[in-house]
């Protein structure tokens, strides 16, 4: 049995390695096709959008998962003044987000601040 286990951890991670270098040679390979057709200047703009909607995307990912633990905390106890309470901020909290987001959106397209 431990042999066979082995063999397995193995195979998977022999998988694992493969599955990164064709992961890198793809990610290479199509940076490279996308500054031809962008050019310098836009590939440096594509990158600066893609690096902001990655920090968004975290931002709310991680947020979602501290809200869920947070009500569900307060539901096992049968809290349910405390779960109102945090309800509330967690509302205030995602419409307080969502309108930053909101206005960086309206201050890249309507000031120009990109070409």
């Amino acid at each position: 049995m431990p042999n066979e286990n082995n063999k397995r951890i193995a195979k998977n991670t022999l998988m694992l390695y493969f599955r990164m270098l064709l992961t890198m040679g793809v990610s290479l390979y199509t940076s490279r096709v996308v500054l031809e057709v962008l050019g310098v200047e836009d590939f440096g703009i594509y990158n600066v959008v893609g690096a902001v909607v990655a920090m968004f995307s975290i931002l709310g990912g991680s947020l979602s998962s501290a809200i869920s633990r947070f009500l569900t905390y307060e539901l096992g106890k049968k809290d349910y003044e405390k779960l109102k309470k945090i309800f509330s901020s967690a509302i205030i909290i995602q419409i307080i987000l969502s309108l930053y987001k909101v206005r960086y959106i309206f201050t890249i397209n309507h000031l120009s601040l990109f070409p």
